[in-house]
């Protein structure tokens, strides 16, 4: 797994966090998608259609895009590890795939200062990913965790209502999603 480029929470238009994106990185740039990302949380379509609105502002013409930008409701959470670890007299917490504390702190020794500066940061590729959140970011820890725990996820490449945003792996919370959003994700159809 590789630093996603200015991965980051994301906010609802009432300022209220509704999801993470890791930020861009080979993975998403490239196209090598997040199938087995997708295949680890026995995904579901959530609303799988792709817009032309949404290609349209992502620049994108093709409808070979389709395959790559999917809407995908997790299901299965066994592949999912949440808990907090301890260095230098701070504590972290963590959201990964299959990833245990001891390989979680790692990443969290090898990346320290872009940790606290940002308060997060995210790492993934196409099969797994890891999210550090400092004490300051907590909150925004536990309302994701208790997502995924009811299953109110959704994942997918692109933050939804900011297509200009670091194409990056995202984790939406649905329930916490703009009502607008989720009316163009599930309306308009490419075909």
């Amino acid at each position: 797994m590789k630093l996603g480029l200015k991965g980051n929470i994301v906010l609802n238009k009432n300022n209220i966090f509704k999801g993470v994106n890791a930020g861009s990185d080979w993975y998403a740039e490239h196209e090598h998608g997040i199938q087995d990302i997708f295949q680890k949380f026995q995904t579901a379509a959530y609303t799988p259609k792709v817009t032309k609105s949404f290609l349209e502002k992502i620049r994108f013409k093709s409808k070979k895009t389709k395959c790559g930008v999917e809407y995908r409701r997790v299901n299965d959470l066994s592949c999912l590890r949440t808990g907090k670890i301890s260095y230098q007299n701070s504590t972290y917490y963590y959201i990964a795939t299959d990833r245990n504390s001891n390989q979680c702190k790692e990443y969290c020794k090898s990346y320290t200062n872009i940790i606290n500066k940002n308060g997060f940061a995210a790492f993934w590729d196409w099969k797994s990913f890891l999210f550090l959140f400092t004490e300051n970011l907590k909150e925004e820890y536990d309302v994701l965790n208790t997502a995924f725990n009811e299953k109110d996820i959704y994942i997918t490449i692109y933050t939804p209502d900011d297509y200009n945003l670091n194409p990056g792996l995202y984790l939406g919370i649905i329930s916490r999603e703009d009502p607008e959003v989720i009316q163009e994700m599930e309306n308009k159809d490419i075909d």
